[in-house]
């Protein structure tokens, strides 16, 4: 109820009290007589004549037309009354739903998202979610009009089910991929990468091969778009003459390069000679990117892919230990390597085979 003017000293307003105030301050934002409680008042002294006039005059003289107007009268302030106390219920509820409306803007539509997910995981995904799912739905209806064809189920069964599998390796935040794959990391754009650091240990004949060749360039735009990329290369000192076209490739492109002579390496440390490496994105979020074998193999044709803690924390231990035996790449090879790299004047020095 609204603020009865003539008590206000008596008690203070409340907090619910507020959303019944108009803009001027004031109960219902008209005067005192107005107010909900003289309104309800007056609508009781209203119903209260109105009987009266209905019921008192047929006992008088049932007769006299005076008594049938009066009877008349009251019945329509009886209508009336009942009207304004409707009117007045009508307002009360207006008053809590308006209350419970407020009370529920507090919530934010994040929370609200958030329970109703509870129910069903399709509330809040993104648009690019719900196109894949239109999509899957739509062919896998066309897959049902073909009639009858069991063989055509199960092979939808299995892509499913493999779908599913990679999803759910990627929601876990660890993947292996071929590296034949169009989803490993070297195939990727390298788009939203802050800096990648990397140990690069395999044989130098990758370096020569037209996909390596696409990999450094994409490497040249992303540095050109303010990508830091530190590799430390990992070669025996008997490799160091032939790989020098290579460490060469890399420099003129802008990577960050530095060579670890195998042979130098304690044994105690030969565990960190893995060829692998830490993408880091805005945000601080980091990923390893390391190259394996498949169980059994000796060849490397898989990358794992992981964003797990552990594997973060295992890469950086790695990439500490190796930087400690890691020369600069004049020591290796002496200052004349840097003028091949940034000629001052005349003709650009060799280019490696893979530099493009």
């Amino acid at each position: 109820m609204a603020i009865n003017q003539a008590r206000a000293g008596e008690r203070t307003i409340r907090p619910d009290d507020e959303s019944r105030l108009g803009r001027s301050g004031r109960a219902d934002s008209v005067p005192g007589w107005r107010s909900r409680r003289l309104r309800r008042l007056r609508a009781a002294i209203t119903i209260a004549i109105a009987l009266a006039l209905a019921i008192l005059p047929p006992w008088i003289s049932p007769d006299a037309v005076n008594v049938q107007m009066g009877l008349l009268l009251g019945l329509l302030g009886l209508c009336a009354g009942l009207l304004v106390e409707q009117y007045l219920r009508y307002e009360d509820l207006a008053d809590a739903v308006r209350s419970s409306a407020e009370e529920g803007s507090r919530i934010g539509s994040s929370e609200i998202a958030g329970e109703l997910s509870k129910l069903t995981p399709l509330v809040g995904v993104p648009d690019a979610c719900w196109e894949l799912i239109e999509a899957v739905a739509r062919d896998w209806k066309r897959i049902d009009r073909h009639g009858d064809v069991p063989f055509f189920r199960e092979i939808r069964g299995g892509f499913a089910d493999e779908f599913i599998d990679r999803m759910d390796k990627l929601a876990a935040g660890a993947i292996t991929v071929g590296i034949g794959s169009p989803a490993t990391f070297r195939a990727s754009s390298l788009a939203g990468l802050l800096t990648y650091r990397t140990v690069t240990i395999g044989s130098l004949d990758f370096w020569t091969k037209e996909f390596a060749h696409d990999y450094l360039q994409a490497q040249r735009r992303a540095i050109a778009d303010g990508l830091v990329i530190d590799r430390i290369f990992v070669f025996f000192e008997s490799e160091l003459a032939t790989a020098r076209e290579v460490v060469v490739a890399h420099a003129k492109i802008g990577v960050r390069v530095s060579v670890v002579i195998r042979d130098l390496v304690k044994r105690r440390d030969l565990g960190h000679l893995i060829e692998r490496g830490l993408a880091e994105y805005s945000g601080g979020i980091k990923m390893l990117v390391q190259l394996e074998a498949s169980a059994g193999g000796d060849d490397v044709d898989n990358e794992r892919l992981s964003i797990a803690p552990a594997d973060i924390a295992r890469a950086e231990e790695s990439l500490r230990v190796l930087r400690h035996y890691a020369s600069k790449i004049e020591k290796i090879y002496g200052n004349e390597i840097l003028l091949e790299i940034h000629p001052p004047d005349g003709p650009p020095g060799p280019r490696g085979p893979a530099s493009g």
